[in-house]
């Protein structure tokens, strides 16, 4: 897996890859030029810190469908799209498979090109913190045992202690208690702090 943030360059023109090349190295960042999308999705993939520059008119696994291959992962690289010159159709794609950038070769001068770069390296990087931060919350909920879970779940549909202690025919000291051992689990202290922490992970909606 590549854990240092690396600029992918999947491109047939020498002179735009050699540029390029130089303009990323001149800011310290790391670039490998490939041959093939397919061999992006082989060596890299999900596990591709950084950020991919590929020319959207390329064929096969190698231009948009290789965006459209990436777009199905939940945790993918941002994408800068190079074009040769502006389709309309093409950037509309491109846009709704979530292309950070779409840049004309032509036209586009070496601060566009190296400002897009960092911006998709600093958003992949908000990208794989935010998804690590979900998978170890979702570790603490699949902690929680089926009981406690369908307290939480009455509690949350607004249900009160009692209530909850009637439907799940136990006493109100039981559901307290397994209230007390949810917030323990999740690491939380209010229960603002434990609907907000179900939002976030989208465990519950708010539907108000």
């Amino acid at each position: 897996m590549q854990t240092l943030p690396t600029v992918v360059l999947i491109h047939d023109d020498d002179h735009f890859c050699q540029s390029t090349a130089t303009l990323v190295s001149s800011v310290g960042l790391r670039i490998v030029r490939l041959a093939s999308g397919g061999i992006y999705l082989r060596d890299f993939g999900a596990g591709h810190s950084g950020c991919v520059v590929i020319d959207l008119g390329k064929p096969k696994l190698e231009g948009m469908q290789l965006l459209e291959e990436l777009f199905r992962s939940p945790l993918r690289s941002p994408v800068i799209g190079i074009v040769s010159h502006v389709d309309v159709s093409t950037v509309i794609r491109a846009l709704r498979h979530g292309v950070s950038a779409v840049l004309q070769i032509q036209h586009a001068s070496n601060t566009e090109l190296l400002d897009a770069i960092q911006a998709a390296i600093a958003k992949d990087a908000r990208q794989r913190a935010s998804h690590s931060r979900g998978e170890e919350i979702q570790s603490l909920f699949d902690s929680l045992s089926a009981t406690e879970w369908a307290v939480l779940e009455l509690l949350m549909h607004g249900d009160e202690l009692t209530v909850v202690a009637e439907k799940l025919e136990v006493s109100r000291r039981t559901v307290e208690s397994r209230r007390a051992r949810v917030m323990n689990k999740l690491g939380v202290k209010s229960f603002t702090a434990l609907v907000a922490l179900l939002l976030e992970q989208g465990h519950f909606h708010d539907d108000a």
